[in-house]
């Protein structure tokens, strides 16, 4: 049975985001709310509303905001809205930013009332993803976005990566593309664009292969069929259809 963290350290998680030089563990994330942020951005269009779940800190709804979206960070720890608040509440960004404690699975939104989600780093928390898919899709209006990274279930560098550790760590609810196709599906949505990334190992605080030539290859084989044997994660964005 997997062991969910309930709460993080928000200063560690913040570094994530702040670190000049983020190493291995830093970058795996750092990367996929990069990716996210990039997705975002394509599929949306200024002043739209959208909610990004599992916040933190607050960075990744931060820089959507900066983009013209009107973002709403919701969190269920009270120490990472608590930190989102405090790095981000005074920021001028004209109103387009809040933070609110809530529930992943009892989003606090009316039905249609978003036109956007994304979801980083937060899909391993759930043993039942379709409770998280269906609050999704009830929340989004027609057509609306969502933007989700998984970990990727079926990544010979993620088993490899893992006989590394140290000592015990954290494990999470790991994900296979066909089985998130297979599930996003059933709930209504199309699957519009997915593709891998993190191809590399990370050691301590080394990246192996050097991150030059991790993303040289991460950029040559994101989406083809042999990727999901490589990337550690992926990235899925997805539209509601009713």
């Amino acid at each position: 049975m997997s062991q969910f963290r309930e709460t993080f350290d928000p200063k560690e998680w913040s570094a994530v985001y702040d670190s000049e030089e983020p190493h291995g563990a830093q970058f795996v994330f750092r990367h996929g709310s990069a990716l996210a942020a990039e997705a975002c951005l394509r599929w949306s269009h200024s002043g739209e509303r959208w909610v990004d779940v599992g916040c933190g800190t607050g960075h990744l709804a931060a820089a959507l905001a900066r983009k013209e979206l009107r973002v709403t960070g919701l969190d269920h720890d009270p120490g990472m809205i608590d930190a989102a608040r405090e790095s981000f509440g005074a920021v001028p960004l004209s109103g387009r930013l809040r933070f609110l404690l809530g529930n992943a699975k009892a989003l606090p939104f009316s039905e249609g009332a978003v036109d956007g989600l994304v979801a980083t780093s937060v899909m391993g928390c759930f043993t039942d993803p379709d409770a998280f898919y269906r609050e999704a899709f009830r929340i989004l209006r027609k057509e609306g976005m969502a933007i989700l990274t998984f970990t990727n279930r079926s990544s010979i560098l993620l088993k490899i990566n893992g006989r590394f550790r140290s000592c015990a760590a954290d494990t999470y609810h790991l994900y296979s593309f066909p089985e998130v196709l297979t599930g996003l599906r059933k709930i209504g949505f199309e699957v519009l664009e997915w593709s891998y990334y993190n191809f590399f190992l990370n050691i301590g605080k080394w990246i192996i292969p050097p991150l030059p030539l991790s993303l040289i290859v991460e950029r040559l084989g994101r989406s083809t069929r042999s990727s999901r044997y490589l990337g550690r994660n992926f990235l899925v964005v997805v539209r509601k259809m009713a």
